[in-house]
């Protein structure tokens, strides 16, 4: 059921990558998918406090606090993209949200903590 689920969410992107003319890698379409995929049912999406989340991550060590930054990121990837104007709401611009998710990113492939 799951295959099934990403393999839908692989088409639906490939079809509003073509409609956008986006380019997107073929690495990152299919963590798109699985991000797609593994936020589908989730509610409180729009409700996060981004920041809040990435600081907690740094309450972790190794392992989880690669999960906490990786979440971080990933949420903040689907607000930006998909909720924008969900940001402004609590007085905060999508590029906030954009950049706190990049540093997420980052800091997992920087720090030496989350390894």
């Amino acid at each position: 059921m799951q295959s099934e689920i990403i393999t839908e969410w692989y088409a639906l992107l490939g079809d509003a990558s073509e409609r956008a003319m986006v380019r997107l890698s073929g690495e990152t379409e299919v963590y798109v998918a699985h991000l797609l995929a593994r936020y589908m049912e989730r509610t409180d999406l729009g409700r996060a406090a981004h920041a809040e989340a990435f600081l907690r991550a740094y309450e972790k060590k190794g392992k989880m606090r690669q999960a906490f930054l990786r979440d971080a990121g990933d949420q903040c990837l689907l607000c930006a993209g998909l909720f924008p104007h969900r940001a402004e709401h609590f007085n905060l611009s999508p590029g906030y949200v954009i950049r706190i998710g990049q540093e997420a990113y980052k800091t997992i492939s920087d720090d030496p903590m989350c390894t």
